[in-house]
């Protein structure tokens, strides 16, 4: 076999492509094993212990005053005397354990509050019986502390938590009457107590850090009713006396600060 000039060429050139062939692929080869892989996909757990503080407005339902005389345990004079509707600030703190399955928030939660949620109120009627008489009428009701133990259970979207929660309240309690009119006589009590009721509510929560979260919440606080009565004093005791009812309800709106103890960013669901 006679090897010329243009063979010996076209067989290096193709033993050229082969090696080069054959190098190329392995380096194809490192290269896909060194790209980074994507980060895997996290979500927020709130699975844990917290605590924190919470303040906010309280608005109590209106409550009409009607107040009614008695002579000897009979009705003598009864009239409406104004409308009470406590309002006022409030503020403390709450702690609580949250347990997250899936997006399915679960949890309990206990606070309790200082509070001003208060509201006095002066009405006269004339004429009283006849004229120029007159009867005048105070009434005050006020909320000084109160705390709620609860339930919880919400649906998670990562850091956003919508819940809703109610259980136990309780809390500490005003009321006051004071009468007089111009026959001269004049009648005044206060009670001061503590009353167990129920919350019921909801709100949002959102997780702005790894360990805090901020929330707004509403709850609805009904700590039942109560009745005062006053006896009547005209120089010494007389057989008169003056009552009157209401009804200790109302609406909270809060903003909160929770720190959520251990670390609450994990793996997905």
């Amino acid at each position: 076999m006679i090897w010329t000039g243009a063979a010996v060429k076209n067989i290096f050139l193709a033993g050229v492509a082969i090696i080069t062939t054959l190098a190329a692929g392995p380096v194809r080869a490192a290269d896909m094993r060194a790209a980074p892989l994507p980060p895997p996909v996290t979500a927020y757990n709130w699975t844990g212990w917290y605590a924190g503080v919470n303040g906010g407005a309280a608005f109590g339902r209106s409550q009409s005053v009607d107040v009614l005389e008695t002579f000897n345990g009979a009705s003598f004079f009864s009239g409406n005397f104004g409308t009470l509707k406590a309002h006022g600030p409030f503020g403390g703190g709450q702690i609580g354990y949250n347990w997250q399955t899936g997006p399915f928030v679960l949890g309990i939660e206990t606070d309790i509050q200082a509070a001003d949620i208060s509201d006095t109120q002066l009405v006269t009627i004339a004429p009283y019986l006849f004229a120029p008489n007159s009867i005048s009428v105070t009434t005050n009701s006020k909320l000084d502390w109160f705390g709620t133990v609860r339930g919880r259970i919400g649906l998670a979207w990562d850091r956003l938590l919508i819940y809703g929660t109610g259980g136990y309240a309780y809390g500490g309690l005003k009321y006051g009457l004071e009468m007089s009119e111009t026959f001269g006589a004049s009648a005044a009590n206060n009670l001061s107590f503590t009353r167990g009721g129920y919350a019921a509510g909801a709100g949002a929560e959102y997780a702005f850090a790894s360990n805090w979260s901020g929330k707004f919440e509403y709850q609805y606080l009904n700590l039942g009713s109560a009745t005062i009565t006053a006896q009547e004093f005209n120089n010494g005791p007389i057989p008169f006396a003056v009552t009157t009812s209401t009804n200790f309800q109302y609406h909270t709106f809060r903003l909160g600060l929770n720190y959520h103890f251990g670390a609450q960013v994990a793996g997905g669901y």
